[in-house]
């Protein structure tokens, strides 16, 4: 816990507060739910101690058929104190994409980019696995409804299809690790726990 989160804590005082993660990643969709567009971003704080510190950050857009998730990548050099502001301007205005905060909906993103890169191997299912299929990916079904499709394909996936359910799960640690899914819904970046 930093110093000031303990005063506000001894002392009552109900604020949100915004701290800069060390390292992490957002991942990102189009604000057009008929537009399927995505952008994957890892970032890493680096520099001395002493010095304010800077912002690598990798911006990936996944392609379809590559395999992974890691598509088109463009690396980024940011100061630590136009970092915010850097992803607010780039990133939600320029390209017209939004932070996907909610945990449910995190994950049934890295589903969406996960079938999108698999796409071929997926087309080879027979209908009655795709009928599932196409239900964790409907849009115009509500979250939890998703949801709960989108857990019973994992249980086909973990039977039938074991190979891909750990590549899909190894693709899921790094965002668990990363602290993004399902840690901080209420401001853009997460505190250094």
């Amino acid at each position: 816990m930093f110093l000031h989160e303990e005063y506000l804590k001894r002392h009552g005082v109900d604020a949100d507060w915004l701290g800069y993660s060390i390292k992490g990643s957002l991942i990102f969709r189009s604000i057009n739910p008929d537009r399927h567009r995505w952008v994957l971003m890892y970032f890493t704080q680096k520099g001395p101690d002493y010095h304010p510190q800077e912002y690598f950050i990798t911006t990936s857009v996944p392609r379809r058929n590559s395999g992974h998730l890691n598509g088109h990548q463009r690396e980024h050099r940011i100061k630590w104190d136009e970092f915010e502001l850097w992803i607010k301007e780039y990133m939600t205005k320029a390209h017209k994409l939004r932070i996907v905060k909610d945990p449910d909906e995190s994950e049934l993103t890295l589903w969406e980019i996960f079938v999108y890169c698999n796409d071929h191997w997926f087309s080879t299912w027979g209908f009655a696995h795709k009928k599932m299929l196409f239900l964790t990916l409907d849009l115009g079904l509500p979250l939890e409804e998703r949801t709960e499709f989108f857990k019973a394909m994992m249980e086909v996936m973990r039977n039938s299809y074991s190979k891909m359910y750990r590549q899909f799960e190894s693709n899921m640690v790094t965002y668990k690790q990363d602290g993004w899914i399902g840690k901080n819904a209420k401001s853009l970046l997460n505190s250094n726990d």
